[in-house]
């Protein structure tokens, strides 16, 4: 039976924030401490994933506010899952869907309908209003 060594020890499974902490602690040596390196890591993460971010406008002002990362990703991710969601729901729900889109092209073809009716008969009533109160105020000129 083969005797464990050191090539062949179990690597302990790192966290990202372990691993990034190594990768710079591999570059830069004896530079700084542990603690230092944890400080700068911490801030790092917090700033790169919860804070947002700021552009200035051309008079130096503060313009746009842009959502954290965490943000963005969170909403990325969401966006799948929901679509995936409603994909499911009409997949599943067959008869209601057809039930509800006609009652939404009925009552939109309705709507449609008198919006134009109502543009149609809007423009020669506004004319007729502007013709009303022409011939009203000439009429108070009148001795």
């Amino acid at each position: 039976m083969a005797q464990p060594t050191d090539t062949m020890a179990i690597a302990p499974v790192l966290t990202f924030e372990d691993r990034i902490k190594q990768r710079i602690k591999d570059s830069i040596g004896d530079l700084m401490t542990d603690e230092d390196l944890q400080k700068i890591l911490a801030r790092g993460v917090e700033e790169t994933f919860f804070k947002p971010t700021y552009t200035k406008d051309q008079w130096g002002g503060l313009k746009i506010q842009n959502e954290p990362l965490i943000t963005g990703i969170i909403k990325d991710q969401m966006s799948i899952k929901v679509k995936e969601e409603i994909e499911k729901w009409f997949a599943g729900n067959p008869e209601l869907v057809k039930i509800l889109l006609d009652k939404v092209i009925r009552e939109g073809i309705i709507r449609v309908v008198l919006n134009g009716l109502d543009n149609k008969i809007q423009g020669p009533l506004m004319a007729f209003s502007s013709q009303v109160n022409a011939m009203m105020t000439e009429l108070q000129k009148r001795p």
